[in-house]
């Protein structure tokens, strides 16, 4: 998503795959203790019959009746989104948004789509960026919930290596259309999930699949995993320990 600066800017995202994904924020670098999340735009207050702005770049939009050598004419209500609380999530119409002055500017997501529109009307500059989002997923169904995180090995900007700790011998691998049941993307890609992968050399191979504990007597236990910081200064672990086995 982009930072629309006035009320007189327009920015939608379409997409043939799945609905739109709110996948976070992006802070003004300039005021980050005082962002507040994003706003879907009430066109009828840009276009509708008693609009609540006028500005200039307003009026530019709303004087241009015809657009494109074919002079074709405008209906610039549907440059608005029925969606005023979300902007459009779970559809395949994304926007327009608020995120002038502190408002953060919204980061979505699609999947599987094999076309994405972007449509822009604005009385001055104006741009929007698209790109590609990695994820590594959990490969279990559905029922037992969701989990993801983003791969980054390279700073988009910069060039730099971005440094991205993992649990296991094995670095994450990107998934795409992956299988929900418990062997999913290791059927068809890197094998980066498994109990093998996550024991330190001398158990692997020796366990069955299992990692057995006594769960007779209270008291603290302790089991090792292999983890790779990748050169990250620090890096935090969160799990759980499936006792009851029911899943």
């Amino acid at each position: 998503m982009e930072s629309l600066l006035t009320p007189g800017e327009f920015v939608m995202f379409t997409t043939n795959g799945q609905g739109w994904q709110h996948i976070g924020e992006w802070k003004k670098f300039t005021r980050p203790s005082t962002s507040v999340p994003y706003q879907p735009q009430d066109t009828e207050n840009l276009v509708g019959p008693k609009p609540k702005y006028n500005n200039i770049n307003l009026r530019q939009l709303r004087d241009s009746t015809e657009v494109g050598p074919e002079k074709k004419p405008v209906a610039w209500k549907y440059f608005g989104n029925p969606d005023k609380v979300t902007g459009g999530l779970g559809t395949g119409i994304f926007g327009p948004n608020i995120s002038e002055g502190n408002r953060t500017v919204p980061l979505v997501m699609t999947r599987g789509a094999s076309e994405v529109g972007l449509y822009i009307a604005s009385g001055g500059k104006q741009s929007a960026m698209l790109g590609f989002f990695p994820i590594d997923e959990g490969d279990a169904p559905e029922s037992y919930g969701k989990a993801m995180h983003s791969i980054a090995t390279v700073d988009g900007v910069t060039g730099a290596k971005v440094n991205q700790p993992y649990i296991g011998n094995v670095s994450p691998d990107m998934d795409e259309n992956t299988t929900l049941d418990w062997f999913g993307d290791d059927n068809s890609t890197t094998a980066d999930e498994g109990i093998n992968q996550l024991l330190p050399e001398e158990l692997k191979g020796t366990t069955n699949e299992m990692i057995q504990m006594d769960r007779t007597k209270p008291g603290n236990y302790k089991m090792s995993i292999q983890a790779h910081t990748d050169g990250a200064s620090e890096a935090h672990i969160y799990g759980w320990v499936d006792f009851n086995q029911k899943w």
